[in-house]
């Protein structure tokens, strides 16, 4: 499968890779295959798998050379960036209904 990587955290050895069927892959350099140029937003290949923690990547080959440009595909998407509230405004609680003791 195709993919790029869209997070890479040098520090931990570990990142995310994008896969053109829409899919967050996470992946470990110890699943790179060298030679070892682990950037943002750099094209590769891998095989998809699945561990107990959700989906992975096997097998990474990054591809060598300049990148190529993407033409109106996923990868031109921009991703969700999802925030988080901060404001200091208590939040809404969903209040369960209580239940009635039938007998």
């Amino acid at each position: 499968m195709k993919g790029k990587i869209i997070n890479f955290n040098q520090e931990k050895s570990f990142g995310f890779i994008l896969g053109e069927n829409g899919q967050n892959y996470f992946f470990h350099t110890s699943d790179v295959n060298l030679p070892f140029d682990v950037k943002k937003n750099k094209m590769l290949t891998f095989k998809p798998s699945k561990n107990q923690k959700g989906l992975c990547a096997k097998n990474v080959v990054l591809e060598k050379g300049k990148q190529p440009k993407q033409n109106n595909n996923i990868f031109d998407k921009p991703q969700k960036n999802y925030k988080h509230n901060n404001s200091n405004q208590p939040q809404k609680q969903q209040v369960q209904p209580k239940k009635k003791n039938l007998l």
